[in-house]
């Protein structure tokens, strides 16, 4: 009889093999990813990913919280992994940590930040598929002033209208030199008008102003891409969101669904929408 997914059989681990390695660090990464989503980031075949998966969760190098906390079927849908203490410990004596995709914010809706794992693990996977190159949160801190990287938020920025938290931040980079900066925003219910608007005032200001460019030590030019899971409330953000500003929106119904959670979306760099032309679907693969 199977245990029970988030059942630990205790057992310690002589030898970490390769398919265990590139779960840990695919965790790692991202923090949180269900099984699609960790078998899209590893390049493991859920099937062979199963096995070595179980064990690492046996050792403790790696969580499966209940599903439910997901709001997910507990049995039915795809296990959420999380990283742990143990795992990174691991990883840090082999010098295998990756650059993370995420920052470990406190206090977020669980729902909430596993999507926006999700969305932008589709978005590194679609960039892999374009053969574009995709750099993660942490490189581009790496890479940030002294003063920057010794922030304790520095993903936190400062605005005359508050201050302004994005879901995710990432570099595309198209080759010839050609690089551009992306502020991720997931949004899964309606926040109304008003947190709408402010949330444009924000993102114009932190980029016509140039905040982005002095906090991270960057001279690309920003966009906005927000996911939304449906075309009503789309429709109210583009209203309150000047036509200039490079602020780019998608629907995606499935990330609005908790009864069916979404699977990877290789897809998810076509058919972006843009205020200044809105007729005109904007795809992410070219600048």
């Amino acid at each position: 009889m199977n245990a029970p997914r988030t059942e630990r059989n205790l057992k310690s681990l002589r030898h970490i093999s390769e398919r265990k390695r590139k779960i840990l660090i695919a965790i790692e990464r991202y923090g949180s990813l269900d099984s699609k989503h960790l078998s899209l980031i590893s390049g493991l075949n859920q099937k062979n990913m199963a096995e070595p998966a179980r064990e690492l969760f046996d050792a403790g190098l790696v969580d499966r919280p209940p599903n439910n906390l997901y709001r997910r079927d507990r049995f039915k849908d795809a296990q959420v992994y999380k990283s742990t203490a143990l795992g990174l410990d691991w990883l840090e004596r082999n010098d295998l940590v990756p650059p993370r995709a995420m920052w470990r914010g406190a206090g977020g809706q669980p729902h909430h930040d596993l999507t926006a794992c999700h969305v932008l693990a589709s978005i590194e996977a679609a960039h892999r598929e374009a053969g574009l190159e995709f750099y993660t949160w942490e490189q581009i801190l790496d890479k940030a002033p002294e003063a920057t990287r010794n922030l304790k938020n520095p993903y936190r920025f400062t605005t005359d209208h508050g201050d302004l938290v994005p879901d995710a931040i990432f570099t595309t980079g198209y080759g010839n030199d050609q690089f551009r900066i992306s502020f991720l925003e997931v949004d899964l219910s309606d926040h109304g008008e008003k947190a709408y608007r402010l949330k444009a005032q924000q993102y114009n200001q932190l980029i016509f102003k140039g905040i982005y460019k002095k906090r991270l030590g960057v001279s690309q030019h920003a966009r906005v891409l927000t996911v939304t899971s449906n075309s009503t409330r789309r429709n109210i953000m583009v209203e309150h969101t000047q036509k200039q500003d490079p602020s780019l929106f998608k629907v995606a119904p499935q990330y609005g669904s908790f009864e069916i959670p979404a699977p990877p979306a290789l897809t998810i760099l076509e058919d972006w929408h843009w205020p200044a032309k809105p007729n005109a679907p904007v795809t992410l693969a070219t600048i």
